[in-house]
Parts: C-alpha cells; structure tokens; sequence
C-alpha cells in the first residue's frame, strides 16, 4: 500500500534496495527526508550497495549530508567504510561535502584507508586534494603542493617511511582485522598483540574488523577479545554491526563467545532491530531463536578461557557448531 504509511515504508525499502518499491513511493508523494521510528532518513538507511536507490532519493530531493546528531556520521562516510565508491561518487556529485570529520574526528579518506579501500581513498585524495598523514599526535592533514613543492624541506617517501615505523602493533591488529587479512592478525597475535588494545581511533580490532569474515573474529575471540565491548558513543556492540550488515555466521560466532544479544545502543535498538530496519530475515530468525539461550557457553567462550589456541582448536568446534546453527536459521 502507498498509503499515509509511505514515509515509513521508503526507509525500509532503501534499506533492502528494493529500486521498483523506492521509486514508487517517491512518485506517490513519500518525503525522501522523513525519519523513520528508528530517527533515520532513507538516504542513512539506504543499502550501501544500491546506487539506484541512492540516485532515486537525491533526485526527489534527499539531503547528501543529513548527519548523526551523536556520531556526526554521514552517508559519505558510510559509504567510504564501506568501500562503495560507485555511491561515494553519486553523493558527491549530489552535493555531499568530503571535508566533514564525524564525532572522532574522522574524514572519510580516514575510514577508507582504515579499511584499506585504496580505490576510495584515490577517489577523495583526488577531490580533497590532501594526502592524510598519521603521527603520534593524532590526525595531521598536509597539502599536497606544499609537500611536492619541496618548501617543508622533507620528502614525502623518507616522512611516510618514518611514521609507518612508528605504527603501534594495535594499529597494524586493527588494520589487518578491518581488511580480513586472517594470516596476519594470527601472525600478530602469536606474536603478543593484544586483542584488546584500541588504534589510534579508540577503537579496538573486534569492533573495525571486517564483519563478512567470521574467522577473523573467531581468532580474535580465542585470543582474549573482548566480545561486549561497547563504543562510548553510540553504545554499539559488534553484535549490533553484524546484525545490521545481515553477516549471520559472524553474529553466531559472537553470540558463542558470550556477545550479548538483549542490549541496546544509544537509540534504544535492539540488535535484533537493526536486523529488521536492513531486512536480514534470516538474522532476524536466529536473534529470536537464540533470545532465550544462555549466552557464553558455545565453544568459543570455553576456548576463550582457556587462553590461545592450538592450530586445530578453534577451527573444528567452532567451525562445526557455527555452520550448523547458520544452516538451521537460514532455512
């Protein structure tokens, strides 16, 4: 029905990108910048993925950059974490501004590179015209003629060489983690890294790690990581980032190693609620399935006590239990 609960509608609709539903419920009067019960706008909804959805709503007037009162997060952003630069460059073209930092003071060339989208982070040194430089200090943006001119008196290639070396091993964890790279935060971890220790963000390596690889939380998790960990803003958990992305074998493994599933962020949601604003039913059926469930007691919360695992430890119980509970849910 397009009826007077159109407004409400088109969120989920851009969210599950669903192009035919969008399309019809902007051309029967639907306000692209009305929020739904959640406080979101569609274009903050929207399936990263779709840039037909996102091209609909900016045509019918969507605001590019509506912020996060409490992150400051815009769809720019969350398109360049993402590593969407077919939709960065729909809202940039649409008006979206590159140059805005969201609450921790991040651009979105800073969460492209977090999560090593190179092709992203091209894109918005290009636009910006700024090459992003790390230090022990925090975030110092240098322009890029200044450097190239040769008027600082110090070439670019020996400065990045310097500060790569004074990379923190919690930061080579975090960055291996966010782009997947399951060897090397093995390697990292045997080596002494701590799990829990945050990046120069603040944040630690289960909280940026790549949500679609359930075998990096599972190293992760058997290592010590602290499973409930919580942003001090928004109060999002891991559990939260999973249950919105849909990644349902990530979500099992967290709830296995005694991630909580009753707990709410900043705006009262429920991860279960995420899951059904993003339209992940088979989320959705495990989230109620498990509500009722002891938390903690899968085999990942007993590794976990245990200490580090072996080489076989973690990859037959966990694998084995995980698969079986993603099976029974999606069918």
């Amino acid at each position: 029905m397009l009826g007077g609960g159109s407004d409400a509608g088109l969120a989920t609709a851009a969210a599950r990108g669903q192009v035919e539903t969008v399309r019809q419920l902007l051309e029967a009067g639907a306000d692209p910048n009305a929020l739904n019960r959640f406080g979101r706008r569609p274009i903050q909804v929207m399936m990263m993925g779709c840039v037909q959805v996102a091209e609909l709503l900016l045509l019918h007037g969507a605001e590019p950059n509506c912020a996060d009162p409490a992150t400051l997060t815009r769809p720019v952003h969350d398109a360049a974490r993402e590593g969407f630069l077919d939709m960065l460059v729909v809202l940039h073209r649409a008006g979206a501004r590159l140059d805005v930092c969201d609450a921790w003071g991040r651009l979105p060339v800073d969460l492209a590179e977090e999560q090593g989208h190179r092709d992203v982070a091209r894109y918005l040194r290009a636009q910006a015209n700024l090459l992003v430089v790390s230090n022990m200090a925090g975030r110092l943006r240098v322009d890029v003629h200044r450097i190239c001119d040769g008027s600082q008196g110090t070439p670019w290639i020996p400065l990045m060489n310097v500060l790569a070396r004074m990379e923190t091993s919690a930061d080579r964890l975090a960055r291996a983690a966010a782009q997947g790279r399951e060897h090397e935060v093995r390697a990292l971890l045997e080596t002494g890294a701590s799990p829990n220790v945050p990046n120069r963000f603040g944040c630690t390596p289960i909280q940026v790690m790549m949500m679609g690889n359930a075998r990096v939380a599972s190293l992760l998790l058997l290592y010590g990581a602290e499973p409930n960990c919580e942003d001090p803003v928004t109060l999002s958990r891991p559990v939260h980032d999973a249950a919105r992305e849909g990644f349902l074998d990530t979500l099992v493994v967290l709830h296995q190693a005694g991630a909580r599933l009753d707990v709410r962020d900043a705006w009262g949601r429920l991860p279960m609620d995420l899951a059904q604003e993003r339209g992940h039913r088979d989320v959705v059926r495990y989230l109620r399935a498990a509500g009722s469930a002891p938390e903690g007691k899968g085999p990942a919360g007993i590794a976990s006590a245990q200490g580090p695992p072996g080489e076989h430890s973690w990859s037959k119980s966990l694998k084995s239990e995980a698969s079986n509970l993603i099976c029974e849910w999606k069918c």
